[in-house]
């Protein structure tokens, strides 16, 4: 487990006893003394916060590790203000009489302005509305334009990746 305690012992700072030792006659029950226990949970109990505290320290550390291990794959992107994007259309925004033909990809946007920490206002280049909410980089596709052909196709979100390898390969440019 993360804090390699069980929740039992980090409330009560002892380990619980087990219903098939309460109803079969073991050991643990057969030289238990009441004045000792009440003595020795006493005692336990004084030790419970600096076990909360190894534990707090265990899950920190856990947590850590699968920071680290996520972030070895994560590649950041940004947009600059005046890069063309597309925007990746949620359930709530597909039009539902389309089915399962709906469109995924929402655009072309335009970035006008950069909202710090991923978020970005966006404006719709064939009508030239600012789109009604801002946009965060990991559902976008960045493209450019050279004339009629597409240049530069970018996938921000990795699992995109061969749909849009297959979508460069099929443009002129």
């Amino acid at each position: 487990s993360t804090t390699q305690e069980t929740p039992y012992r980090l409330t009560y700072g002892a380990d619980a006893m087990i219903p098939v030792e309460v109803r079969e006659t073991s050991h643990r029950r057969q030289v238990f003394n009441s004045e000792q226990n009440a003595r020795e949970l006493a005692a336990d109990l004084d030790l419970v916060d600096k076990l909360r505290d190894e534990a707090q320290i265990h899950e920190e550390a856990c947590k850590l590790r699968a920071s680290r291990r996520y972030n070895t794959r994560v590649r950041p992107r940004s947009f600059r203000v005046g890069d063309l994007v597309w925007r990746l259309l949620g359930e709530a925004r597909k039009d539902t009489s389309d089915g399962k033909l709906a469109p995924t990809w929402g655009g072309p946007f335009r970035v006008t302005e950069d909202l710090e920490n991923g978020a970005y206002r966006l404006e719709k280049i064939l009508v030239g509305a600012t789109a009604p909410t801002t946009m965060n980089v990991n559902p976008s596709l960045a493209f450019g334009y050279k004339g009629n052909y597409c240049v530069q196709w970018l996938c921000i979100v990795s699992f995109f990746s061969n749909q849009v390898r297959k979508l460069k390969h099929s443009c002129n440019y």
